[in-house]
């Protein structure tokens, strides 16, 4: 007798990171549901021929996006947050809807495991190459976010106390190479450039500097 497909919400599917996430497990054949907030959010198509199924509704709306999403499946064994809105009200929102579909998974005798993803720059201005106090980023590493960025790096957190609803995770990756969300692109754009002018590219910084 084979077991029953396993399930994955990826709230945010259509950023950089969400797409990367819910592609990822499509292709490891998990019912895999993408919550966008419009139609447009998949221009090209990408998601949808990885079949990911796209719900279209926003974490500020609790109760439609649990609707929508219950049309397609009552139950989740992972909960993947990939969204880029730092405000209060997202994160709440966001918590509120992840605690419903949880509850709704528990009654089936099912407790998700959620991954938030916020960043690397939660823990601060990194070591610079050969850093005689170099250390590597762990669960205990102190949170020295900028002021722009600790709301999310604080918000994060909450997730951590649900336990009895879920599992959870965070998640503090570095930039994924080429996507929207890296500089690569235009480095290589403006090396280009200098190439084909034979000037001088001059990139401000040290060369130390760990570039991920």
């Amino acid at each position: 007798m084979s077991s029953p497909q396993k399930t994955a919400l990826i709230i945010g599917a259509n950023g950089y990171i969400g797409s990367a996430v819910a592609r990822a497990f499509a292709r490891a054949s998990y019912l895999t549901l993408g919550l966008v907030r419009s139609n447009s959010s998949d221009p090209l198509g990408d998601l949808t021929a990885y079949n990911v199924r796209l719900i279209i509704g926003a974490a500020s709306n609790v109760s439609a996006a649990v609707t929508s999403i219950q049309s397609c499946t009552r139950t989740f064994d992972l909960i993947v947050i990939a969204t880029e809105d730092r405000s209060l009200s997202h994160f709440e929102g966001t918590i509120e809807l992840v605690c419903a579909l949880a509850k709704l998974s528990n009654g089936a005798g099912i407790k998700p495991l959620v991954i938030f993803s916020s960043g690397c720059k939660d823990y601060g201005p990194g070591d610079l190459d050969g850093a005689s106090n170099m250390k590597s980023h762990t669960e205990e590493t102190s949170l020295k976010a900028p002021p722009s960025l600790m709301p999310r790096t604080l918000n994060a957190l909450k997730f951590l106390e649900y336990p009895d609803l879920f599992d959870a995770v965070i998640t503090r990756p570095t930039n994924v190479h080429g996507y929207s969300s890296s500089y690569y692109g235009l480095f290589i754009d403006l090396a280009l450039t200098a190439k084909e002018k034979h000037t001088r590219l001059m990139l401000p910084g040290d060369p130390r500097t760990i570039m991920h």
